[in-house]
């Protein structure tokens, strides 16, 4: 994770979210020959849900579900990443949506953001699929491989001569990729930030509730009466 401040004229403050371990793997072709090569000697198929051949692993954050209620929380807005046109968004993030672009790591690359005061995430999402058999059921094929979309479950079923439908798992793998405007606060003060702005907003659904519940109490005498004279 890094924290860099953007040009003078844009005022940004930027943070990334690079894994460190696999940033080197980026432009390193060597090294990421030898990853992939053992990757495949040591039959390590979990590793093929965030690596592909010929291609660097994901080298951005993965968000656990708790990660990614708070982003929500924070940044109900959703838009695909060539549509947001709220702020500006940096170089550096930009420079970052084009590696995941080039190196096909992402289905879909979004800005999550609030309205108000956007402080928008650049967000990669994987949905998964999986292969099933002719009843519709998962199909336990031998190296569990998910995959990244439809044309990459289709090419696994060619290559290796698979009767087998597809389906999406219906759950998505989410990848922070950066993030921009206010960046201060800790991991800690965001999840606590997003416990206060939901029960804020619970707060005000269950209000609404007791205030409609109220309206019909006050109105039943008079419906009674009108049932019953």
């Amino acid at each position: 994770m890094n924290l860099n401040k953007n040009s003078k004229e844009m005022a940004t403050v930027v943070e990334t979210y690079l894994e460190p371990e696999v940033v080197n793997l980026i432009h390193d072709n060597d090294d990421l020959d030898k990853y992939n090569s053992l990757i495949k000697e040591l039959g390590m198929n979990g590793q093929h849900n965030v690596v592909r051949p010929l291609k660097s692993p994901i080298p951005f954050k993965y968000m656990n579900t708790s990660y990614v209620n708070i982003a929500k929380e924070l940044c109900p807005r959703r838009i695909e990443f060539k549509l947001y046109d709220k702020s500006p968004i940096p170089l550096e993030i930009l420079s970052l949506i084009k590696l995941a672009v080039d190196e096909n790591h992402f289905e879909t690359i979004e800005i999550w953001y609030d309205e108000k005061t956007p402080d928008p995430f650049a967000i990669g999402i994987n949905p998964t699929y999986q292969l099933t058999d002719v009843n519709n059921r998962w199909k336990d094929h031998d190296d569990k491989t998910k995959f990244r979309n439809a044309e990459e479950a289709k090419k696994y079923i060619s290559e290796n001569n698979i009767v087998a439908g597809i389906e999406s798992f219906g759950r998505e793998d989410v990848y922070a990729i950066g993030k921009w405007g206010d960046v201060s606060k800790t991991y800690e003060e965001l999840k606590q930030l997003a416990v206060f702005r939901y029960k804020q907003n619970q707060i005000n659904i269950i209000n609404k509730k007791i205030k409609d519940a109220n309206r019909e109490l006050e109105d039943l005498t008079t419906q009674a009466f009108e049932k019953f004279g």
